[in-house]
């Protein structure tokens, strides 16, 4: 029975010594908060034991000052790794699906007859990205236009409206 006491008095020590040690394996850690699915804040915790940790997290902390957690993250990294935290971990507390963009992302496609004759991506009622000719492929239209867009931030998948042309032109291509 004692030998039984022994080993798990030994285990516990060794569990609770080895614990805390792989929580802090990352040198800093980015947390976003979520409320009803839309970023609220964020708060970054850089290791103690890492000298000026206070001043580091301060300086990335203010490198995402005024953007939405997810605009504000590559800057929060670039400032952390500047200071030379190499391991960072991010994590995402509320949130629902994809990141927030705050614009409004639309996919206007035209036909004429039941070809597709032009294909558009308007952001924010502003032209982005267009298509046109009878050779145009929704779908491949639309992963050339999500490679695009998340090139400037926005992720996920536009609207899409639909629209007939009554006078089909000639064809042309862009």
């Amino acid at each position: 029975m004692k030998t039984i006491l022994y080993s798990f008095a030994i285990g516990m020590f060794v569990g609770l010594s080895v614990a805390p040690q792989q929580l802090m394996a990352n040198e800093a850690t980015i947390i976003g908060v979520y409320e009803n699915c839309r970023p609220v804040s964020s708060t970054i915790i850089v290791d103690e034991q890492i000298e000026q940790a206070d001043r580091i997290s301060a300086q990335a902390e203010a490198a995402g000052t005024g953007r939405s957690f997810e605009q504000a993250l590559p800057r929060i990294i670039a400032s952390l790794e500047r200071s030379g935290i190499k391991d960072i971990s991010v994590q995402r507390q509320g949130r629902c699906g994809e990141p927030e963009h705050g614009k409004f992302v639309e996919a206007v496609v035209g036909y004429c007859g039941e070809q597709i004759s032009r294909a558009e991506i308007v952001i924010d009622g502003d032209l982005f990205f267009s298509r046109s000719g009878t050779k145009v492929d929704f779908e491949t239209f639309l992963d050339e236009a999500r490679i695009k867009l998340r090139s400037i931030g926005i992720f996920g998948d536009p609207r899409v409206s639909l629209s007939s042309n009554v006078d089909c032109g000639p064809d042309s291509s862009n």
